[in-house]
C-alpha cells in the first residue's frame, strides 16, 4: 500500500511555511535542515528527555505520542523554534480517510544538544 503525504512544515530556520508532496520514503531533515547553536543554553531534563525519545526513533514522533508521554505543546514549540527538532504536519490517505497528524523529528543539532 502505497500513501502519498502532503506536508506542511517550518523550522526556525525558515521565515515561512511551505507545502509539498512527498512520498513516504521522504526525510524530514532533507525537507528542513536547521541549524541552531545551542551556546550557553542548557537543555531542562523535560527537553533532554524529549530529544532523547526523538533520536531513537528514525521516523519521529507524532504530536499525540509526546503528549501522552507528558510533554506540553509549548515545551515541543520550544524545541522546534530553537532548531533541536522539526515539526511537520502530514496529511495521510488510508483506506478512503484522511488523517492529519503533526510529526517531530529531532535535527542535528538536537543531536549535538544531547551529546553534550
Amino acid at each position: 500500500m502505497s500513501a502519498a503525504l502532503t506536508l506542511t512544515w517550518w523550522c526556525s530556520a525558515l521565515p515561512s511555511r511551505r507545502t509539498r508532496t512527498h512520498s513516504a520514503s521522504d526525510s524530514a531533515e532533507s525537507a528542513c535542515r536547521a541549524t541552531a547553536a545551542v551556546g550557553d543554553n542548557r537543555l531542562s531534563a523535560e527537553q533532554r528527555r524529549a530529544l532523547e525519545i526523538l533520536a531513537g526513533g528514525p521516523r519521529g514522533y507524532t504530536k499525540a505520542r509526546l503528549l501522552a508521554d507528558g510533554f506540553t505543546v509549548d515545551m515541543l514549540a520550544d524545541l522546534v523554534r530553537e532548531g533541536l527538532a522539526t515539526a511537520q504536519r502530514e496529511t495521510l490517505r488510508v483506506g478512503g480517510r484522511t488523517i492529519r497528524v503533526e510529526r517531530y523529528r529531532i535535527s542535528d543539532a538536537g543531536r549535538t544538544a544531547i551529546e553534550e
